[in-house]
């Protein structure tokens, strides 16, 4: 059996490392890699859904629910995870807006703002699309605590990449915030 040259094989090596990145590259850009599922981005996950005003000073309002949210997360705000126990006291110490009552949503009220027609890679490290409306601020958590807890260890999460809810214990903090919210 003969041995290719190394030459040969730099050749093969390089040809070979160009078509894995090429066809990366587009399996990418084309909008169709994420999370081990094949996803495909609509051009909807592009514009804003009309029931929501921006105020131009971090507050979005949205007219079906009569609430209004904070543009901005906990972790776009900060550039970190908080756990229940911080989020909480993160939203009693804002004042978005000259407004002083926000609080932790519940879980009818954050699921309203989950929106599975919307994919957008606007979470804090771009990896993987959430279901949320472009006219909130990038830099998203990927799971927002909620109001309450259950039991004396745990508390609920709802998941912007799948519309999940889980429970968690109150202290775990990996890629989790708050969305402040408020009644109009």
């Amino acid at each position: 059996m003969k041995v290719p040259s190394l030459r040969k094989i730099r050749s093969y090596v390089t040809l070979n490392c160009w078509l894995v990145f090429l066809m990366s590259f587009l399996f990418i850009s084309t909008g169709f890699a994420g999370n081990g599922v094949a996803i495909a981005f609509n051009d909807k996950s592009k514009q804003s859904d009309s029931r929501f005003i921006d105020h131009e000073n971090g507050i979005i309002t949205d007219i079906e629910t009569g609430l209004m949210w904070t543009k901005m997360d906990s972790y776009a705000d900060l550039g970190k995870c908080l756990n229940w126990n911080e989020s909480k006291i993160y939203v009693s110490d804002l004042r978005t807006g000259g407004y002083r009552d926000w609080r932790m949503p519940e879980e009818k009220e954050l699921k309203s703002i989950y929106d599975k027609s919307q994919w957008n890679k606007m979470s804090f490290d771009h990896n993987y699309p959430i279901h949320l409306d472009k006219i909130f601020e990038d830099g998203a958590a990927y799971w927002y605590w909620l109001l309450g807890s259950t039991g004396s260890c745990c508390a609920r999460i709802l998941n912007f990449l799948n519309g999940a809810v889980n429970e968690l214990k109150r202290e775990h903090c990996f890629n989790m915030g708050v969305r402040a919210v408020r009644n109009v």
